[in-house]
């Protein structure tokens, strides 16, 4: 049975030449600009990371079956998938024995299983032939340390640090507390029940603010008038944003805060909607970056950029060999029991191994696209907000 160690042993032996591709190309290619200024006088290394936030920094899991799969990622979940053929409790081995296994037909009422880690879904279905107690087990493992990681894995994997509460296949070290759908006051909300876990070498990461102007946007499609006042309500909410951030400042922690990404050529806005949704968003970074928003001097506070760097990769998506105003996940979703129709983003999923779990669109693969969705960053955009964001972390002087 496949463990965490054995994901991680996996893991280890594939090229990391997407990483460092992406940071080189980030790094030299915009650069990382300092809150504050100044030299470094000793690097700040964190112990421990926690992270609040929405589903951009989701990692957690669902209940499927009546079975929890953890390693869940609000976006696109990258899949190992197989068949296994046992008789009772003995798995066959043989190829010959496997492929008679194989040309049987299985059906019945399937049982639900999960290994050890929570990682791999089992569904095991018997033999509709002569002989029941041969069993065909179609198994799905969440591969969520290996491929498609999200952005705060990218900067806690470079400390040696992970998220294994939400990915048990992850290093230890980090948590993440950010809930799909929160918004400004959720994430404040989250930061005030986890006051008492902050202290000096932790560092806090904060990526908040998408689903206040989602939320806005709605309202102006219904009073498209009513622009101002709610550029003024975005301000308001980024500014108190910001105030949660100072609260925990004596704790001792360090705070990457994160801007909310451009979401003006995201696939959900609609035609004439660029300019207001980028209106939206500068307006809820005035406050949250402002004179009423976080301290950042640059020396307990890094900013991490990411609607500048969003709006540029969205402007010109060819540049960075990214699909941009296209979601890659399909519609058409399935719960992992293969039966159970799904809405959710954790059930969009990339896989090559047999058999095939895909619910990409046509054409699209991990990493060729911006988006997942309507408003969701697929890995291809993950990946390049997490090189900037260690870029960010280890160049700020902390």
């Amino acid at each position: 049975m496949l463990t965490a160690a054995s994901v991680r042993s996996f893991a280890s032996t594939l090229p990391a030449r997407r990483l460092r591709l992406l940071s080189a190309a980030i790094v030299m290619g915009l650069g990382v600009a300092a809150c504050g200024g100044g030299t470094q006088v000793r690097k700040f290394v964190p112990t421990k990371i926690i992270s609040f936030g929405d589903e951009l920094s989701f990692l957690g899991e669902q209940t499927v079956q009546g079975q929890v799969i953890k390693g869940q990622k609000y976006g696109v979940n990258y899949l190992l998938t197989d068949y296994a053929y046992y008789t009772g409790t003995t798995y066959e081995s043989d190829a010959a024995v496997i492929a008679a296994r194989e040309a049987e037909t299985y059906g019945g009422t399937p049982t639900y299983t999960v290994d050890t880690d929570g990682l791999r879904f089992i569904k095991s279905e018997a033999s509709t032939g002569a002989d029941p107690t041969h069993l065909q087990q179609t198994r799905t493992l969440w591969g969520c340390s290996i491929e498609g990681r999200l952005w705060m894995q990218i900067l806690a994997n470079g400390y040696g640090l992970g998220y294994a509460t939400g990915c048990p296949a992850d290093k230890t070290g980090a948590v993440s507390y950010a809930a799909v759908g929160a918004k400004s006051a959720d994430v404040i909300a989250q930061i005030n029940a986890h006051v008492g876990e902050l202290s000096s070498g932790t560092l806090v990461t904060v990526w908040a603010g998408q689903n206040d102007i989602i939320e806005q946007l709605a309202i102006y499609r219904a009073t498209p008038g009513q622009l101002n006042a709610i550029k003024s309500t975005l301000k308001a909410r980024g500014e108190l944003l910001g105030q949660a951030v100072n609260a925990i400042l004596p704790t001792g922690v360090r705070v990457l805060v994160v801007t909310p990404p451009d979401l003006g050529m995201a696939p959900g806005a609609r035609s004439g909607e660029t300019d207001v949704l980028r209106e939206m968003a500068v307006a809820f970074n005035d406050g949250f970056t402002g004179i009423n928003g976080v301290k950042n001097d640059g020396t307990k506070i890094g900013l991490v950029k990411a609607y500048d760097l969003i709006k540029e990769i969205a402007d010109t998506p060819s540049n960075f060999g990214l699909v941009g105003k296209q979601a890659a996940c399909s519609t058409a979703l399935l719960k992992p029991d293969g039966v159970t129709a799904s809405t959710s983003l954790l059930d969009c999923t990339y896989s090559t191994t047999v058999p095939v779990n895909n619910t990409l669109v046509s054409g699209a693969s991990l990493y060729s696209h911006l988006w997942a969705s309507e408003w969701v960053l697929a890995p291809g955009g993950q990946a390049r907000i997490g090189s900037l964001a260690y870029s960010r972390a280890t160049d700020n002087p902390f």
